[in-house]
């Protein structure tokens, strides 16, 4: 379960791309992590296919779309496949979302404080 401010984000994160479908989502995860220094853990809503990893995939990957994440992570499919396009995700996409909110495990955020 993420911690309560990660799961503050995430709701954030989520009524604010059903209420304004039309922004951006790298601006809609900004105003979602606005203020918040507190310790996130988002454990397993953090790796697609939850709809908060794909709100992430679409604003910090310039590869992939969230439906391929989407498909590719399905957890009824090839564990393999699953396994590797988790790595690259953890790697590549999730690394660039902790980077812009400089999330670090275990400690808490230290941008986008006013």
């Amino acid at each position: 379960m993420p911690s309560q401010a990660a799961r503050k984000v995430i709701d954030s994160a989520l009524a604010l791309r059903q209420s304004h479908g039309h922004v951006p989502a790298l601006e809609l995860l900004d105003l979602a992590m606005l203020g918040h220094l507190d310790l996130l853990d988002f454990e397993e809503e953090g790796e697609p296919p939850h709809p908060f990893a794909l709100l992430v995939a679409e604003a910090f990957d310039d590869i992939m779309t969230p439906r391929e994440w989407f498909v590719l992570l399905d957890p009824q499919g090839d564990s393999t496949l699953h396994d590797g396009m988790l790595q690259v995700w953890h790697a590549y996409v999730w690394s660039r979302f902790e980077a812009r909110y400089a999330i670090t495990p275990g400690r808490p955020s230290t941008r986008l404080e006013h």
